[in-house]
């Protein structure tokens, strides 16, 4: 056994696509990968843990996916922590939108890693840097390693659709701001309530701004930017929100994007006491696509009309861009 690749049974589809970049393109025979979610990895009745740890300890290399899945699995990290103590050959790739920050709290920290971004950087660091050096396969003729680097480019533009299906963008990765158009540092107050982030707006909060408010904003910032720019006919803005106590009837969404904040994209929603869903569509049709490619804020925008008496609150969570959650637009 050559290759064992860790991962997240979540993420079948994911590994699948790898393993099959490995047999395709790196001409690797599939009895020399080792991959819980191929077919027949695991025999009716064998032990799960038994059969992992024998061919974890049988493999030349291990290969670790690294997507959010994976850390928030125990077991994943619980293989991790063992493939680092046991084995010298060891490679994490990362997924984005995890970035190499994500390592930090794991056995892996010190480890060179890669993300799975850059078809160019994952030609040179795993097959030229950890497969060829090391001597886990063969060199390719000329011919195979043009052939390699075109299906690794295509490999790469088919993680960005999985990510963008199944983790878009995570508001925990964002900076989080309030401000009220007048700099009143008491028009407005956040804070995260379970899942959702819960904003406070006062327009007449205090007498020393005498001037009221033209706006309200939460502010979920992005550094570095997102790029939506890879979307399907399905791609779709997602989120929540409720506004308690029917004090907030109106929300508008805005997207911005570049250094300059520059305002592409902005919709107003009718809202209640129950969780409103908000989808928006992401489509090229209304959204250039060079904007697309460089978010930088999306903000949740309340103005005085919007609000009874002038004080309200509203809930904002489940923040999602992917192609998966959006049935019947």
């Amino acid at each position: 056994m050559k290759i064992f690749i860790s991962h997240s049974s979540k993420d079948k589809e994911l590994v699948l696509m790898f393993v099959d970049l490995l047999v395709q393109g790196f001409h690797i025979d599939y009895d020399e990968i080792f991959c819980t979610s191929m077919d027949n990895a695991l025999r009716v009745g064998e032990d799960f843990i038994k059969s992992i740890k024998e061919n974890l300890h049988d493999s030349e290399i291990v290969l670790f996916l690294i997507t959010q899945n994976y850390i928030d699995s125990k077991f994943c990290i619980m293989e991790m922590g063992a493939a680092w103590a046991f084995k010298d050959n060891i490679f994490p790739i990362i997924v984005p939108p995890l970035d190499y920050n994500i390592l930090n709290d794991t056995p892996l920290k010190i480890i060179q890693s890669i993300i799975l971004s850059d078809a160019e950087d994952l030609f040179k660091k795993l097959y030229e840097y950890k497969l060829v050096e090391k001597q886990i396969i063969p060199r390719l003729s000329f011919m195979q390693e043009h052939g390699l680097f075109d299906k690794i480019k295509q490999f790469t533009e088919n993680v960005k659709i999985y990510v963008g299906k199944n983790y878009g963008f995570n508001f925990k990765d964002s900076k989080i701001i309030c401000v009220a158009q007048n700099g009143d540092p008491d028009a407005v107050k956040i804070e995260l309530n379970g899942n959702f982030h819960q904003m406070d707006c006062n327009f007449k909060a205090n007498e020393f701004y005498p001037i009221p408010s033209n706006f309200i904003s939460c502010v979920y910032q992005f550094v570095p930017h997102k790029d939506w720019s890879n979307i399907t006919a399905n791609s779709v803005f997602y989120c929540k929100c409720r506004s308690k106590n029917n004090s907030i009837h109106k929300v508008t969404i805005e997207f911005k994007c570049g250094d300059n904040l520059f305002k592409f994209y902005e919709q107003t929603f009718l809202i209640n006491d129950n969780y409103s869903e908000i989808k928006i569509p992401i489509s090229y049709d209304t959204m250039p696509q060079k904007h697309l490619k460089d978010i930088s804020e999306v903000c949740f925008v309340i103005r005085p009309n919007f609000v009874k008496n002038f004080i309200g609150e509203i809930e904002i969570g489940e923040l999602k861009f992917q192609d998966n959650i959006i049935t019947n637009i």
